[in-house]
């Protein structure tokens, strides 16, 4: 063997390993981009869209008539990324077209509220939200609401909405009262 086929080998070598790693960052890259585009997400990542509802054969599993039971509610609560804080307040909830009525809050997340409301609002219908945090921090942020079920209204907070965030910071500032168990 020659220098010169030597050194092409070796050019061919380093040629072929660099191929491989660029390939590979490529194919991280469109794993990545195909995760968050179907609403997943790496397990370390928090912030973002909640993750997609459980699929509904988890609430009719071996009930024909369609009701949650507790072990399905176990699962539910399972799946759920933020915990839910009970907090009972007013709401102010008010629609595009004009229209507001007063709720009372049942519990929030850092993604949402579950509420009673009267028949004021429709699922996907846009809404802002005016309530107070305890002891005494206001709250303003727009949400859509999510799911009806009687009197009980559920909403997502929009994601886009910078005042989610202070709503998140308080419950931050709840977790240590909750795990003391306070």
């Amino acid at each position: 063997m020659t220098l010169t086929s030597a050194l092409l080998l070796v050019q061919v070598a380093v040629v072929w390993n660099l191929a491989l790693v660029v390939a590979g960052v490529a194919a991280c890259a469109l794993l990545l981009y195909l995760m968050f585009r179907m609403g997943s997400r790496p397990a370390s990542s928090h912030d973002g869209p909640e993750p997609v509802v459980p699929p509904p054969t988890l609430r009719t599993h071996a009930h024909p008539e369609g009701e949650l039971h507790a072990s399905d509610m176990a699962r539910v609560h399972a799946l759920r990324r933020d915990r839910r804080v009970p907090v009972v307040t007013a709401v102010t909830v008010r629609t595009p077209e004009g229209a507001s009525a007063t709720a009372t809050s049942r519990e929030i997340s850092a993604g949402g509220m579950s509420m009673e409301l009267p028949d004021v609002v429709k699922v996907s219908q846009p809404v802002q939200l005016d309530f107070v945090l305890p002891p005494d921090q206001p709250a303003s942020v727009h949400a859509v609401v999510w799911w009806r079920k009687g009197d009980m209204v559920g909403v997502r907070f929009d994601y886009s909405d910078e005042s989610r965030l202070r709503i998140k910071d308080w419950l931050r500032t709840q977790a240590a009262p909750l795990a003391q168990g306070t």
